[in-house]
């Protein structure tokens, strides 16, 4: 019978060897290590829901584009996790069978939940 200090010392070896072939195969396969993720998401941080409806929008007036091909993105209300803060519009280059969607807060069951601004065909 093994004693506890030799069974520790060869499940430590195991579990270093086992270590070492993981991280050959990751060496060996990269492609598999290196898969796209993609994760969908609010740009600013926002709980998964507000209880408070965010107020209205300031009256804002868009000045002309600084060149053709560009699209005023229209401001929005972010919450802070206490409060509303408003983040002003900017212009985006147009991108070519794209139009965009403005960032806007949805009323749910479970309160307001902010949809970022983004491109859709």
């Amino acid at each position: 019978m093994q004693s506890f200090r030799s069974l520790f010392q060869s499940a430590s070896r195991m579990l270093r060897w086992g270590s070492l072939a993981a991280f050959c195969l990751v060496l060996l396969f990269p492609a598999a290590s290196s898969a796209r993720v993609v994760v969908f998401g609010p740009i600013v941080s926002a709980p998964a829901a507000v209880v408070v409806a965010p107020p209205a929008a300031p009256a804002v007036v868009a000045f002309p584009a600084p060149r053709p091909g560009w699209v005023w993105t229209p401001g929005y209300w972010s919450w802070t996790g206490a409060s509303y803060v408003w983040t002003d519009g900017h212009w985006l280059p147009a991108r070519p069978g794209y139009r965009y969607v403005p960032a806007h807060w949805q009323r749910t069951y479970r309160g307001w939940v902010f949809e970022p601004g983004m491109w859709v065909r």
